[in-house]
């Protein structure tokens, strides 16, 4: 398995109790990793050299951590001498030292006589049934409390004073008070409090939900006392004795498909937030039923709503909206069965959901929805026909290139759809730009409308290859190279249906030159809230600003899995030089040949990654914006390259390195606003958001403004939209000739 694939790998990255050996291990993967640093600052130091800091630091912090676990231990047994109770604080680290717990939680704890331990002074063994989860810190919290409902914490606690003190807390009769402190809606917490939650349902449980500061102090106060006389009380009797009593994540299992998919018995949905029939099309052309979901005009706001009702409002709005569609899907799908009689023969609705290492949508949903769905009784006995499993999650691995079993064409042309998403996008806001009336707006807007209905049409009678390159490819797959090439021609990638119809639109509403002296808009955020309400967003521009006085961009769905590629890309020649470096150094005859056989696997991956940029750009994605007229987004490698200048790393993985570049290749030239748009709570864009005075710093000379429009319901509200004009374009060019 490789490393960035092993849940074990990701822990040994953060876990301070380390041997010798694997602290050489981790400064060795370290290395490469800051040597980047070093070079920004022009600076050099030696493995040798980064050796011995790394293994300084984690003496020291394995030091700290020990005296830290000694205190707690003491403070805890004293508290049980004088008969007084210890609870478990659960939580980011960083939120509860300092933070919440410190300042509020911890208080309200003393208060009531109990000692609080925050969870990361109990150094505990991670349970492997919970190694899914994406962020270490999450897997502490799901072990901790796990152990904790059953009464075993003492069993996974490493720390001896603890594990006694533990013990003897556990033995007697009354539960240990578990706190929760959740702070973001999205990430960790999205994914992980629907876990614990069911971890805790049969024994008392406190959650605070808390954004870095709590402002209703009475209420928390008459929370906690609740919670404490609750307990006090003694009143329940529904505690988890045994394993079997006991919720175990692996029955969730049953609920993933593990079939070949059949056309004729199978139905498939693809949960969504946007307009998602292009991929519908490509589906349907393969021979499946696939589910309609996308219902227009408010679309988003009608499924977050839907999706609230089962997941409340302590989750991010993409996870509220992605669950809405599926409970729609199922409930459409019984509904068919019943008076459809191409519905009547389907045995299965498989429901896709991608999954990987990556957070939130990007690997973490599917975890969440089968969940959901476990509560729901949808994967029980409310799930099944003549023994067989009504609804399944058709899940499609990272590590498996997004395999779920249809052909390999569906999946390119799938991707094409993505693409042309962007494309419809752009060719909205550039053929506004020429309506000087509301009346052309409208008769522009209609035809836009149009142009979508007739290239999906288009795709779904188009997009399956033939007969004879289907027998050529599937003869060609054991050979990489070969393959390639046919599929070009086989899959008739060489050819695209749909750059007529984008060329005439083109002709007809984007020929004319726009007005002078436009405001200058980009949309950037959280890639799939920024999509899903790109047009709604740009239908409130018009009505605030007027047609024609605006010219409005944004980074399209399909750059994020552009961003994946120079990821890779990035990586792979870190690996290259730092491989180079360490084979000119000399060494042993073993050390020298495992160098250069990883300088080959890196050079491997970097080609792969440099073809797929290539074929993603070049043959997909650049055919469709000029046959448009639109101009393509700017590379991704480019956009790291200038994020570099303010994340030298360019890590951590994920959407905050390219919104910062993004954001600072749109302001150096010369826009006037940049829209940050996100959920409520969305942790990486609220990271962007304390990285915007770094980006006007960077490029001093930029006079545009980055302002933030968050949502929790997945709505636009025009009042915010209108403020954030203001704050960057000031009154006068806000108002305009009005």
């Amino acid at each position: 398995m490789a490393e960035a694939e092993n849940p074990r790998c990701r822990i040994e990255l953060f876990d301070v109790n380390l041997k010798i050996g694997e602290i050489d291990m981790l400064a060795h993967k370290l290395y490469a990793k800051i040597l980047p640093v070093y070079d920004f600052y022009e600076k050099s130091i030696s493995l040798g050299q980064f050796r011995e800091l790394v293994g300084q630091a984690m003496a020291k912090q394995q030091q700290i951590n020990r005296e830290t676990a000694d205190f707690a231990a003491a403070l805890a047994q004293n508290a049980l001498v004088e008969g007084r109770g210890i609870a478990v604080v659960v939580g980011r680290e960083y939120m509860l030292n300092p933070g919440v717990y410190d300042s509020h939680v911890g208080r309200l704890l003393r208060d009531k006589g109990l000692v609080g331990i925050p969870s990361y002074v109990l150094d505990v063994e991670c349970d492997s049934r919970y190694a899914h989860l994406y962020w270490r810190n999450a897997h502490v919290i799901a072990s901790l409390i796990d152990a904790a409902a059953k009464k075993r914490l003492h069993g996974i606690v490493r720390h001896e004073g603890l594990k006694e003190v533990i013990r003897a807390y556990e033995q007697q009769d009354k539960l240990l008070p578990l706190v929760q402190v959740s702070t973001f809606l999205c990430g960790p917490d999205s994914i992980t409090n629907p876990l614990v939650s069911e971890l805790v349902k049969h024994r008392p449980f406190l959650r605070i939900q808390s954004d870095a500061a709590i402002k209703e102090l009475a209420h928390l106060e008459n929370r906690m006392n609740t919670y404490v006389q609750q307990l006090a009380a003694n009143n329940h009797q529904r505690i988890i004795r045994n394993d079997g009593d006991a919720f175990d994540v692996h029955l969730l299992d049953a609920l993933v498909n593990r079939e070949h998919l059949d056309p004729t018995t199978d139905v498939v949905s693809f949960p969504t937030m946007s307009d998602n029939r292009g991929l519908l099309a490509v589906v349907r052309s393969a021979g499946f039923v696939c589910l309609e979901n996308f219902q227009g005009e408010h679309y988003l706001q009608s499924i977050v709503e839907l999706g609230r009702n089962v997941v409340g409002d302590s989750v991010c709005a993409p996870m509220a909206a992605v669950y809405g569609d599926v409970i729609s899907a199922i409930d459409r799908f019984q509904r068919l069965r019943r008076v459809d009689p191409e519905y009547r023969q389907k045995k299965r609705l498989l429901i896709f959901n991608n999954k990987g290492l990556g957070p939130c949508r990007q690997g973490q949903y599917v975890e969440a929805h089968k969940l959901f769905l476990h509560n729901s009784g949808v994967a029980g006995g409310k799930n099944e026909e003549n023994g067989e499993k009504l609804v399944q999650f058709l899940v499609g691995l990272e590590n498996e290139g997004f395999n779920t079993g249809f052909p390999g064409w569906v999946f390119v042309r799938g991707v094409q759809t993505a693409i042309l998403q962007g494309v419809w996008h752009q060719l909205l806001a550039e053929g506004s730009v020429r309506c000087t009336t509301v009346g052309d707006y409208r008769a522009f807007h209609d035809a836009y409308l149009t142009l979508k209905e007739e290239a999906i049409a288009r795709i779904e009678r188009r997009s399956a290859p033939g007969d004879i390159g289907l027998r050529l490819t599937g003869k060609l797959q054991d050979l990489p190279g070969i393959f390639h090439l046919a599929a070009f021609f086989g899959w008739g990638l060489y050819r695209n249906h749909l750059t007529d119809l984008l060329r005439s639109f083109r002709r007809k509403w984007c020929q004319t030159t726009p007005t002078d002296q436009l405001i200058r808009i980009h949309i950037e955020g959280e890639a799939y809230m920024r999509t899903a309400q790109f047009e709604a967003l740009h239908e409130a521009l018009v009505e605030i600003l007027g047609p024609g006085r605006f010219h409005l961009t944004y980074t399209p769905m399909w750059s994020y899995l552009e961003y994946k590629l120079a990821s890779v890309l990035m990586r792979s020649r870190e690996g290259i030089t730092e491989s180079r470096r360490e084979i000119s150094r000399g060494g042993t005859k073993a050390f020298l040949a495992n160098r250069r056989r990883f300088l080959r696997n890196k050079q491997k991956r970097w080609v792969g990654a440099r073809a797929a940029h290539f074929v993603l750009r070049q043959v997909l994605a650049a055919p469709l914006y000029r046959a448009a007229g639109v101009p393509m987004p700017e590379p991704m490698p480019k956009v790291l390259d200038v994020a570099k200048a303010i994340i030298p790393t360019r890590r951590p993985g994920g959407e905050l390195v390219p919104y910062v570049g993004e954001a600072a290749l749109k302001l150096g030239k010369g826009y006037d606003l940049v829209l940050n748009i996100a959920p409520e709570g969305c942790m990486v864009s609220s990271m962007g958001e304390g990285i915007t005075p770094a980006i006007y710093s960077a490029f001093p000379g930029c006079r545009g403004k980055v302002q933030p429009l968050f949502s929790q319901q997945g709505d636009i509200d025009p009042d915010k939209l209108e403020q954030a004009l203001l704050q960057a374009l000031g009154p006068e060019k806000l108002q305009g000739d009005q």
